[in-house]
């Protein structure tokens, strides 16, 4: 019950559903459950924290920041009402690239000229939020500088709390895609 499968062919529906039934309809769903590893923890915090510098193969200068946090759901789980949008939330507004944003920020300061925001769920225990910046020659030389602006960004978000006018923002642009 916790497999999937994909099959992709240009073979007729028909065809591939009979193929795949002979191939696969023998396992048995054995009713399993996802063993709960979120406890203990699989980041504590004196493992957190850390700098990890790397000199790339190819000519890239990106800092990456990742925060481990509490499982918010699957990836592909896009259902407004699922602890996944707080995360979206999240991620668009460190995305965000207009004024005021912490990439117009540090593009005005010279040390960045792209930024970028991921997530993967881990397990089913935990989420990595991933904020990938590009990073001028000056920011490599400022990156100290470009992780502070982050995290005060990170914390006035905290301090101001979710905005409405925001989150209506962006259903409004879902909206408009669906």
């Amino acid at each position: 019950n916790l497999m999937s499968l994909c099959v992709s062919s240009n073979m007729p529906l028909a065809q591939l559903e009979k193929l795949v039934k002979a191939k696969f309809g023998a396992i048995k769903g054995k009713n399993v459950s996802l063993p709960d590893v979120s406890n203990p923890k699989p980041y504590d915090t004196c493992s957190c924290k850390r700098l990890v510098k790397m000199v790339p193969v190819n000519d890239l200068d990106e800092l990456k920041i990742t925060w481990s946090l509490p499982f918010y759901g699957d990836d592909e789980d896009d259902d407004e009402t699922s602890p996944n949008m707080n995360i979206k939330y999240y991620m668009e507004l460190f995305g965000h690239e207009g004024k005021n944003s912490v990439l117009s920020y540090l593009k005005s300061q010279g040390w960045a000229t792209g930024l970028e925001t991921r997530r993967k769920s881990m397990c089913g225990c935990m989420t990595k939020f991933d904020v990938n910046i590009e990073l001028t020659k000056d920011g490599v030389a400022n990156y100290v500088k470009v992780v502070e602006a982050v995290f005060a960004y990170a914390q006035l978000l905290d301090k101001a709390g979710p905005q409405d006018w925001f989150a209506n923002e962006l259903n409004a642009a879902g909206e408009l895609r669906f």
